[in-house]
């Protein structure tokens, strides 16, 4: 008989994986673009298991050749109709993982830009760095032969009658591979004023889940999802200009309201004040600016008084999301997820992204309805004021 060891000797020596796994580093940008790279690439994975693709030119020459007439024509079928078909139910399953990921993918690029707001409100060389100056055509140089640039038509659009654009533009769509879906939008929306029109409820029957639908709408969305990572740093400069041109501009009509005979609070007027007219004139991205501003937010004692009118409407916020008004990411999406590390970095990139936006003070505030009500009328009223004369 074979000799075994007896169950209670120690092994005799430790592999390398009973060694404990090293910490993910979710701080870094770079980490957490690849992980969202891998949960991409498993979602269409999941994708591809439930569309039913329709056959290439190379199955439906296969299929001509078989013997088989029911394959074939359906096969022929399928080739002439040229649509991607999921049933009801899986589509709807898919959507919520799909709008999981481009979930994850808002998060990322707020982060990134609300990191490069707070790069530069630190340091004005590189809050000049996010505003390059636009490189101009020297007098001097020597102008291309139009017959190598194109067709002449497309130099100048206005050129293009209406008719021979439309028919442009229906060309385009035939010939797309996907369907047109428009861009990806980071941001919320804020819709103020609007009404919604009553629709008349009448008798309709609920749609077989077990239908097939069309597909190409879900696949667009998820080829859109590799193009919004590569382009994820792009996105995010650009939302950082708009937000430090915002704030800019916020500064700039304080200051001219306060120029219009808005009294200053304190006695003195500090050296930052005193350079303000020096610096009017500078662009949004200069370092000259940069530094007035910083100024006047560093310096406690003397702030400027604006108006009542401007002081009650705050000034739009660009990098407003609203989900980052909770704590959490929402429920259905994290839910969604069939993965413990996945929700963890669901979870993780809400969070840094919120606090992030927080502490640059681009935050979309809490949401409405779950603050506390108005308490002022209960208040006792204020101690009298004895001024000596």
């Amino acid at each position: 008989p074979k000799n075994y060891p007896p169950p209670s000797l120690p092994p005799h020596n430790t592999g390398m994986h009973d060694l404990p796994a090293s910490r993910i580093n979710k701080n870094s940008p770079a980490v957490m673009a690849a992980r969202l790279l891998d949960w991409i690439e498993g979602v269409k994975a999941m994708a591809d298991r439930f569309i039913d693709y329709p056959p290439t030119k190379r199955e439906f020459h296969l299929a001509a050749a078989s013997p088989d007439h029911e394959r074939f024509t359906r096969i022929k079928n399928r080739f002439a109709e040229g649509i991607p078909r999921i049933i009801s139910q899986d589509e709807a399953d898919m959507l919520v993982h799909v709008r999981r990921v481009e979930y994850k993918l808002r998060c990322l690029i707020l982060w990134l830009a609300a990191t490069l707001v707070e790069k530069a409100q630190k340091s004005p060389e590189f809050y000049s760095s996010l505003f390059p100056a636009k490189a101009g055509i020297s007098p001097g140089a020597s102008q291309p032969d139009p017959r190598f640039c194109g067709d002449e038509r497309n130099n100048n659009p206005n050129q293009i009658p209406s008719l021979v654009w439309s028919q442009e533009l229906h060309r385009r769509k035939e010939m797309a591979k996907t369907l047109p879906i428009g861009g990806f939008s980071v941001t919320t929306p804020v819709i103020e004023g609007t009404c919604r029109s009553r629709r008349r409820r009448g008798r309709k029957l609920r749609a077989d889940v077990l239908r097939q639908v069309d597909a190409r709408h879900l696949v667009a969305r998820l080829l859109r999802l590799p193009r919004i990572l590569t382009h994820a740093d792009q996105m995010a400069e650009r939302l950082a200009r708009k937000a430090l041109t915002t704030a800019h501009d916020a500064a700039a009509t304080g200051e001219q309201s306060h120029n219009r005979g808005h009294p200053v609070r304190g006695a003195g007027q500090s050296p930052a004040l005193q350079t303000r007219d020096l610096t009017r004139s500078q662009d949004p991205g200069s370092a000259a600016h940069h530094y007035m501003l910083r100024s006047i937010r560093d310096d406690k004692s003397t702030l400027p008084a604006i108006s009542v009118s401007l002081a009650t409407k705050p000034p739009p916020n660009p990098l407003y999301f609203e989900p980052f008004q909770h704590w959490l990411p929402p429920d259905d999406l994290w839910e969604s997820a069939e993965d413990d590390e996945e929700r963890g970095d669901l979870t993780w990139l809400h969070h840094i992204a919120g606090e992030t936006l927080r502490r640059i003070g681009f935050s979309p505030g809490e949401e409405k309805g779950s603050c506390l009500p108005d308490l002022s009328r209960f208040e006792p009223p204020s101690p009298p004021q004895i001024r000596t004369t």
